[in-house]
């Protein structure tokens, strides 16, 4: 049976949570993220590209160590805060919205891919969106599709 054990979130402050919130990284074209980037300290494309401040491209286990010190950043200039107590964090799904990305298909197998726009409540009624990416690997078998897998990122 599965232990289901309380802890404390890291958020951004309610005041500046919208500013924070951002898409995949990748999902950005090059003159959107610098635009976001030089717009808005907040944006948690700073984090994961730790290298815009320091205006040059960083890889490697350079880049990760950086990544983390970014996140402690954002953590000391209360950017994120710490919970005071350990919780369970229960969210409702009020409704959501499928978006039919792209679709391969080769023989009997398909691979299809799409968002999923889901608005959540919690249990004091905040709302918030999520942006999943799902991709599905579909086999036709004997008259009907069946699922072999799946995979999905937020």
């Amino acid at each position: 049976m599965a232990k289901v054990i309380p802890f404390k979130a890291v958020r951004p402050t309610r005041a500046i949570v919208g500013l924070v919130a951002s898409r995949s990284y990748q999902s950005y074209t090059i003159d959107e993220r610098e635009s976001r980037m030089a717009y808005n300290p907040y944006s948690f494309l700073h984090i994961v590209n730790p290298g815009y401040k320091y205006d040059q491209v960083i890889t490697g286990e350079e880049r990760y160590k950086l990544v983390k010190n970014r996140y402690l950043e954002f953590k000391e200039d209360h950017v994120f805060i710490t919970d005071n107590k350990p919780s369970i964090y229960v969210y409702k799904i009020v409704s959501f919205k499928i978006r039919p990305q792209n679709m391969v298909l080769k023989d009997n197998i398909a691979v299809v891919c799409y968002l999923i726009d889901v608005n959540l409540e919690n249990r004091e009624q905040e709302k918030s969106v999520a942006t999943f990416r799902i991709i599905h690997t579909w086999l036709y078998e004997n008259g009907k599709w069946q699922l072999l897998g799946g995979m999905s990122a937020k």
